[in-house]
């Protein structure tokens, strides 16, 4: 169990460090959604 929550918590911090480095381009998107 530890071992798989390890994997876990390594691929969402991956993840979340891909997220924060897309948000800029992620929030312009939806802005050209909305207007």
């Amino acid at each position: 169990v530890t071992q798989f929550h390890h994997y876990i918590e390594k691929h969402s911090m991956r993840c979340h460090r891909g997220f924060e480095k897309a948000k800029p381009e992620l929030l312009k998107m939806f802005e050209a959604i909305e207007t």
